[in-house]
């Protein structure tokens, strides 16, 4: 197929990267679809066209890793949809600093360090696509959860 993609999905244990990777799939496309843990994706287990990888976007070099399997598989990496993350919900002063910081690992460095670990190939390919998954509450706030917003 001409419009087949490899494609990695950040997030997939529920929701949106969920759905994605299984719209991607029914497209022809193949995914590699992850979560912070495996047993996330067993729902995903055994879909046609998709594979499911381990990936905590907070540790350091696991995206290097997961981009690297896909390589050495595919040859290739056309998209990365960056869906990983959470919202932390609460009065500023009642979430604590860790509470905080972890909010921030996972949706902002999190982020960081899967695109890092994804240019490279795409630069070398002088072709890809990144798309981040993002949420209106980056325009419009949400009473008590000024972390995710």
């Amino acid at each position: 197929m001409a419009s087949e993609l490899v494609v990695l999905l950040t997030g997939c244990s529920s929701g949106i990267g969920l759905a994605t990777a299984r719209e991607a799939a029914r497209r022809g496309h193949r995914v590699y679809a992850s979560a912070r843990r495996a047993d996330g994706l067993k729902s995903l287990l055994g879909s046609p066209g998709v594979n499911t990888l381990e990936l905590d976007v907070t540790k350091q070099g696991a995206a290097a890793k997961a981009i690297g399997e896909i390589l050495a598989s595919e040859g290739r990496l056309d998209a990365l949809v960056n869906n990983a993350g959470y919202g932390q919900y609460g009065a500023i002063e009642d979430v604590s600093l860790e509470q905080w910081r972890r909010q921030y690992e996972v949706n902002v460095f999190g982020t960081l360090e899967t695109i890092r670990a994804a240019l490279p190939a795409m630069r070398q390919a002088r072709r890809g696509t990144i798309v981040i998954v993002s949420s209106v509450a980056g325009k419009v706030s949400i009473p008590f959860s000024a972390p995710y917003c």
